[in-house]
């Protein structure tokens, strides 16, 4: 990484070692299931700092590490990238604009949920506040954002593939997934809220509104 020529090699192994570590951080009760998803109630502190750290490392390696190992083999490759004039501060403001989308839609699920985004340490609770009243799953609207704006940043076709890709991946095979077990977990409740907010454009206008105080209701 301090050469600026082991990209490849460090994004490989930089995603071996995310995936040990979520295999040795897995929360909740060993007989739920699926076993990739596990409820567990924090304390609202708790929460907000298991979050923020489960952000830093999400970020740095999905939108610095591996995009960083995708324009290594891309040069490998000899495919050319592409520059613009505006191209440095409008990627970086719209990079800071879903940063800060990601980061409302965290800490949200953080205290209204007492629990973490990370599936592995699930809420026990059905958040329906902040950016969930616009959007089902802002931090994943926020995140695909992100990608498109490193790719835009970094002027790499193939970067911003990746991004699309991983949106395509979150919406068939992590989406249904997660809406089961909410479903499972909330049934009317969510069913209601599947109702009135769409799960990619956001909901606006009395739909919206109507969400603005929901009943919360906990899976016990």
């Amino acid at each position: 990484m301090q050469t600026g020529e082991a990209w490849i090699a460090s994004a490989m192994m930089v995603s071996m070692a995310g995936l040990s570590l979520a295999m040795a951080t897995i929360h909740g009760k060993a007989d739920q299931s699926p076993a990739t998803i596990r409820m567990t109630a924090m304390q609202r502190w708790h929460a907000v700092l298991w979050t923020l750290g489960q952000t830093v490392i999400f970020w740095s390696v999905f939108l610095w590490v591996l995009p960083m190992g995708i324009v290594e083999l891309e040069r490998f490759c000899g495919v050319n990238g592409f520059e613009h004039g505006f191209q440095l501060p409008a990627s970086i403001g719209l990079f800071a604009a879903a940063s800060c989308l990601g980061l409302w839609s965290g800490v949200t699920m953080a205290t209204h949920g007492n629990g973490t985004p990370l599936p592995t340490a699930t809420a026990p609770r059905l958040v329906i506040a902040g950016p969930y009243r616009f959007v089902r799953n802002p931090m994943a609207v926020a995140g695909i954002v992100q990608g498109l704006a490193v790719g835009w940043y970094l002027g790499s076709y193939a970067v911003l593939v990746y991004s699309l890709a991983g949106a395509v991946l979150w919406h068939i095979a992590v989406r249904p997934v997660e809406e089961s077990d909410l479903n499972s977990r909330f049934g009317d409740a969510y069913n209601e809220y599947q109702r009135r907010v769409k799960l990619w454009i956001p909901t606006v206008g009395q739909n919206a509104i109507q969400m603005m105080n929901p009943v919360e209701r906990e899976c016990r």
